[in-house]
């Protein structure tokens, strides 16, 4: 299984190297000479979307702030783009494309577009659509692990309060989950005994993007899941698997052999995460899993 993994990524690898090669197009066209790669992406983006902040384009585009923000300077500086008022947040001001940037960006996608179109002629509609489907697949999937390689899960400290706070209200609206009224503060009110535990999910700037504990049931040796969630914009990466792992692995080193997990009618994707992870349902929205087999 091994062999065939090291062999299928240095063709991965491969093609990928060529790809690159061949669809150099926005630093090689003319109309983007004065444009790097990385604006490019940001024009695109900014210009699906409509308006972007510097937050929402560092997600997306994978880099750090200090980055974005010097490829918005760029723009910016070029009349590319312009800053809008934020009346709802002053602090928070979204950028817009101006009509420089649009004719800019439309230049660019016809030259990009005209280059693509002629490959795609070379072959047939199934090969095309084989093709969208796995290099949508394949820079998902680079996503995914690229984001889990950038997190990392923490116990429960004061330092994450004020953030938790915030997506602890979020997850209460969004889930309309009454375990989610408590603080911050009470949370760690109710994780605080020696057999319970909270572990927080951070992201790359050391923000909390989910989070997940238990506390000891009445039954003997079992515990029970408590306020899991992971944030909406980092859901569908794995980060769900890798915490629940962690939070089953911390509940066989305190030495319990089965975890409950409580869900709601609309929880549908914990409902899968905890059918994917070996929990079986056992009525009224329950599930559970045997974890003393993880002790060998």
């Amino acid at each position: 299984m091994a062999e065939n993994t090291n062999n299928d990524t240095a063709l991965v690898r491969d093609a990928t190297r060529k790809l690159v090669r061949e669809f150099d197009v926005f630093r090689n066209i003319k109309p983007a000479l004065d444009v790097s790669l990385s604006q490019c992406h940001a024009l695109i983006e900014i210009e699906k979307n409509g308006t972007m902040t510097l937050v929402e384009l560092t997600r997306i585009l994978g880099l750090n702030k200090s980055s974005i923000s010097r490829i918005l300077k760029g723009l910016y500086n070029s009349a590319y783009i312009t800053q809008l008022e934020n009346p709802e947040d002053t602090r928070v001001k979204p950028y817009a494309l101006t009509e420089k940037g649009v004719e800019k960006l439309a230049l660019m996608d016809e030259h990009a577009n005209h280059r693509v179109d002629s490959a795609l002629l070379e072959l047939s509609p199934e090969v095309r659509q084989k093709i969208i489907e796995g290099m949508n697949l394949y820079a998902e999937s680079l996503k995914a692990s690229r984001i889990r390689a950038s997190v990392q899960i923490e116990d429960l400290h004061d330092r994450h309060i004020k953030a938790l706070k915030k997506q602890f209200f979020t997850q209460h609206v969004a889930s309309n989950c009454s375990e989610f009224k408590n603080t911050a503060p009470q949370l760690i009110e109710n994780f605080k005994e020696l057999e319970a535990k909270y572990l927080v999910l951070l992201n790359e700037d050391s923000a909390p993007i989910g989070g997940g504990g238990f506390v000891q049931h009445s039954e003997h040796k079992c515990c029970i899941l408590k306020s899991f969630f992971i944030s909406q914009d980092y859901r569908r990466e794995g980060l769900g698997t890798m915490l629940l792992k962690a939070l089953i692995g911390s509940a066989v080193a305190k030495g319990y052999e089965s975890i409950i997990a409580p869900i709601n009618d609309n929880m549908h994707s914990a409902r899968s995460l905890l059918i994917s992870m070996g929990f079986t349902a056992t009525g009224d929205n329950r599930f559970q899993k045997n974890i003393s087999i993880s002790k060998k």
